[in-house]
C-alpha cells in the first residue's frame, strides 16, 4: 500500500488567490501577478512583493498599513462573491400567492434579509 502526501505550499506563487487582511477592518482576495499592484483605501501593495512569502507573514503598503497574508479559505471566497439582490415585485407575490394558495387565514413566513 503505498500513500501520497500532497506537498503544502507554504509560499506565493504567480497565479495563487491571496487573502490580505487588516485586523477587524477589512479584507482583500486577489490574484496574484507579477508586476501588478493592488490598490486599496489603505495603500498600495506590489504584486512582486508579496510573491515567494511565506504564507501569515505581515506586510506592509505603501501608507505603512499593516496586512496579514493568507491563503483564502473556501468561507473568505464564498462571501466575497457578489451577490444581486432579489426583490419581489407585486406581479411575482401574485403568482407565489395563486400557485401556493395562500388565502385568508394562512400564515406567510417570509425569511428575505434585505
Amino acid at each position: 500500500m503505498s500513500t501520497v502526501l500532497h506537498k503544502i505550499e507554504t509560499h506565493t506563487k504567480p497565479g495563487a488567490l491571496v487573502q490580505l487582511v487588516t485586523g477587524r477592518e477589512k479584507s482583500f482576495i486577489f490574484k496574484l501577478s507579477p508586476g501588478d499592484v493592488y490598490q486599496t483605501h489603505f495603500g498600495e501593495i506590489q504584486h512582486d512583493k508579496l510573491i515567494g512569502m511565506i504564507w501569515g507573514n505581515r506586510v506592509k503598503s505603501h501608507l505603512c498599513k499593516m496586512f496579514v497574508l493568507l491563503r483564502p479559505a473556501l468561507d473568505d471566497l464564498i462571501r466575497a462573491i457578489p451577490r444581486k439582490t432579489q426583490i419581489m415585485y407585486p406581479k411575482d407575490i401574485g403568482y407565489i400567492l395563486v400557485t401556493m394558495g395562500i388565502g385568508p387565514g394562512t400564515k406567510v413566513i417570509e425569511a428575505g434579509s434585505g
